[in-house]
């Protein structure tokens, strides 16, 4: 779980605990000092220990569903390591095969071989451009196959020969794992963005709820004249969805230090030798 999850799980279990404890006593307090009003009124006091209750299991839940949240986005990380590691796994499969076939073909057909290929490059070492690299290399390759193009060997009497055929047996089923690996690490992709979205939003519900809830029972405890269990729900007022107590406090950095000067380090005055940096 993230530290930013982490800090608000333990302020609200820390409001909702307080809550249930102080709960009754700041209602019962708090509906004796305003019965006198709702009385002139001909009502009654609403029933604020049900209320303190009802809020606390809103807060509570906003806060676990945060949670959960917390954790889909925590295993769409995780699995985005395996999936990265596939594709790159199987870039570097199809690079070497690229690179062994464009050595070949550099040796046997030189640059006018290289270029009906559409192997002039060097094979990309990222893994989308070398898919493409690699696919435009076997839609070359199926042109000759097909008699669209033809290579031309530099030497006439060339005793080496080139098996199109095995080209593209070789190069092709390298290329289909990098493919579907690629579309792993793009759907991975999608739902870590799913997922960070949804917890966006938890956290802002969690925040909100959390920063009403305890700053109503806290001005209840005031009101009720209980100073010290207002001080234990306080919102921070700098970081959302955390109590004030558990906020750390600004380190004074104090003055910013100048450079440390070397007492013994001889000193050089205006008018010196060395005191400007122009030459004379």
């Amino acid at each position: 779980m993230s530290k930013q999850v982490t800090d608000r799980e333990r302020s609200s279990g820390s409001v909702d605990a307080t809550m249930t404890t102080y709960g009754p006593q700041v209602a019962a307090k708090v509906t004796e000092m305003l019965a006198p009003y709702a009385a002139e009124d001909g009502g009654a006091v609403p029933d604020l220990e049900r209320v303190f209750k009802l809020m606390r299991r809103l807060m509570t839940d906003k806060t676990a569903r945060l949670v959960k949240s917390d954790a889909v986005v925590t295993a769409e990380m995780s699995d985005d390591d395996a999936v990265r590691t596939d594709r790159d796994d199987s870039a570097g499969s199809l690079r070497e095969r690229t690179l062994s076939l464009r050595n070949g073909v550099a040796t046997m057909y030189g640059s006018a071989g290289l270029s009906t290929l559409a192997m002039t490059d060097t094979p990309a070492a990222g893994p989308l451009p070398l898919k493409n690299y690699a696919s435009s290399v076997l839609d070359a390759l199926r042109k000759v196959q097909r008699n669209e193009a033809t290579l031309t060997p530099l030497r006439a009497d060339e005793p080496f020969q080139f098996s199109v055929d095995n080209a593209i047996a070789s190069l092709a089923p390298h290329l289909a794992p990098l493919e579907a690996a690629l579309k792993s690490v793009d759907q991975e992709r999608i739902e870590l963005q799913e997922a960070v979205m949804v917890k966006a939003a938890d956290l802002g519900v969690n925040d909100l709820v959390f920063l009403n809830t305890a700053s109503i029972f806290e001005c209840c405890a005031a009101i009720g004249g209980f100073p010290r269990i207002a001080d234990r729900v306080r919102p921070s007022t700098r970081t959302p969805g955390v109590l004030q107590n558990e906020t750390p406090d600004p380190i004074d950095a104090g003055p910013i230090a100048g450079p440390a000067v070397d007492p013994a380090a001889p000193r050089i005055e205006p008018g010196m030798p060395g005191s400007s940096p122009f030459r004379d």
